[in-house]
C-alpha cells in the first residue's frame, strides 16, 4: 500500500495543493486540530479586531485615466543569487526572462525564515527592523491602503495563503 501511495504521490499532491479545502474534509482529525487551534487563541475571541488605519490620505491619482495590470510574483522560497535574472550562471528562469517589462529585485531580504513571518512583513508599512507579526495583524498594510484607495487586489497563491497579509 505504501509503495502505491508514494509511487503516485505526484499525481494527487498537485490536486490537493490546488484544492486546499479537500485536505481538511478528507482528514478525520482536522476537527480536533481546529478545536485545539481555536482554544490556543481563545484570548482573541470576543470583539473583532479593528484594523488600525495607516496612510489615511492615500488616494488614486485622478489624472491617470488608464488602467494598468501589475502582477507581483513572490518567490518566498527562492534565493536571489540562484536566479538567472539576477546574474546566476545557469538558466533558472527562462520564461520570466522573456518578459520585456519584468523587474527583478535582487537586493531583498526576509524578516524571518518562516512564511508566516516573511509574507506579512513584505507588505507591512513598518520598517524591517521594527516588524512585529502580532501588531501587524491589527494594522493596515500596503494591500489594505491600496484597496482603500480604489485599487483592485486579487491574491492568488499556490499553497501557503497570504498568512494574514490580506485582511479584506
Amino acid at each position: 500500500m505504501l509503495v502505491c501511495l508514494f509511487g503516485f504521490s505526484d499525481s494527487y499532491t498537485g490536486f490537493f495543493r490546488l484544492h486546499k479545502p479537500l485536505r481538511f474534509h478528507s482528514n478525520s482529525i482536522y476537527a480536533l486540530y481546529s478545536a485545539g487551534k481555536f482554544l490556543a487563541h481563545a484570548d482573541f475571541v470576543g470583539a473583532p479586531i479593528e484594523l488600525i488605519p495607516t496612510a489615511e490620505g492615500a488616494v488614486r491619482s485622478s489624472t491617470n485615466s488608464g488602467r494598468e495590470l501589475i502582477v507581483m510574483v513572490v518567490g518566498k522560497a527562492s534565493r536571489t543569487d540562484r536566479f538567472s535574472l539576477n546574474g546566476y550562471g545557469r538558466v533558472t528562469n527562462p520564461e520570466l526572462a522573456g518578459e520585456d517589462r519584468l523587474v527583478s529585485y535582487g537586493d531583498i531580504s526576509a524578516c524571518g525564515t518562516s512564511t508566516a513571518i516573511s509574507v506579512p512583513c513584505m507588505f507591512a508599512l513598518d520598517r524591517h527592523e521594527e516588524f512585529d507579526r502580532d501588531l501587524a495583524m491589527s494594522k493596515e498594510n500596503v494591500l489594505d491602503v491600496l484597496q482603500r484607495a480604489g485599487v483592485s487586489i486579487l491574491w492568488r497563491d499556490n499553497n501557503a495563503g497570504s498568512k494574514g497579509a490580506q485582511h479584506g
